[in-house]
């Protein structure tokens, strides 16, 4: 090779090399770009579900009374027959699980009337599983006293355990892994922002905040209306 095709592959890996580095800026913005868009689509979710969790929480006892799995979407939902449509969800609670044809409409969230229901959705939109408020309640009491490390694990061998045996439309067995986590984080969010209510509400300081998180007493409450801690708060710093 002479120096001049020397010259001219070396010019020929530099531009290739800065092509290379372009196409990596792109995917990293648009990686950017849908998450935020994601979580703009989250929080918009939970600001709609919110307001509704906390009358429902009170209407149920915190989903521990017997009318925990009532229905309760006509409290947020007045359409006509002609505006709502019918779709199979898989629903799972902590002794039972089964297909039930939910009604849903174009004014409310699929989620809201899940939520109606006593169950958080696997997805933000049009969920075909949902998991039942007391089992993520429950996962959640079991997730703070296990180690984190071996969640991923031990959250599939836990749902397998419990509910293999339910499977898809086709035939499969359902992937928990995948929709599990989805419908904690939705839960989780809940928990954040009812928990955040009453600082945000109060205007407290960090440690003021930090006070009604060790001591419900001292904020006025007793032991047991003490807040539900979510996930994103387990190791939060006092």
């Amino acid at each position: 090779m002479t120096a001049a095709e020397k010259r001219v592959q070396e010019a020929r890996d530099r531009e290739a090399e800065r092509f290379r580095e372009w196409l990596d800026s792109i995917k990293v913005h648009h990686k950017q770009v849908a998450k935020q868009e994601k979580q703009r689509r989250a929080d918009k979710l939970i600001s709609a579900l919110h307001a509704a969790y906390l009358a429902l929480q009170a209407k149920t006892n915190n989903w521990s009374s017997p009318n925990r799995f009532q229905n309760f979407s006509n409290d947020f939902c007045k359409c006509d027959r002609s505006k709502v449509k019918d779709r199979r969800v898989n629903l799972i609670d902590l002794d039972s699980r089964r297909r039930e044809q939910i009604r849903f409409c174009c004014c409310a969230s699929d989620n809201l009337h899940l939520l109606a229901r006593g169950y958080i959705g696997a997805s933000p939109f049009a969920p075909h599983t949902a998991f039942s408020i007391p089992l993520l309640r429950s996962y959640i009491q079991l997730w703070k006293q296990c180690e984190a490390g071996n969640l991923p694990v031990g959250t599939q061998v836990w749902l397998e355990a419990k509910f293999g045996d339910l499977l898809t439309p086709s035939g499969n067995r359902q992937r928990f892994q995948r929709h599990f986590p989805i419908a904690v984080g939705i839960y989780g969010a809940l928990l954040d922002r009812s928990n955040e209510t009453p600082e945000d509400t109060l205007n407290l300081t960090k440690e003021e905040a930090a006070g009604l998180v060790s001591c419900p007493v001292c904020s006025g409450r007793t032991i047991r209306e003490s807040r539900e801690t979510s996930p994103n708060e387990i190791n939060r710093p006092l």
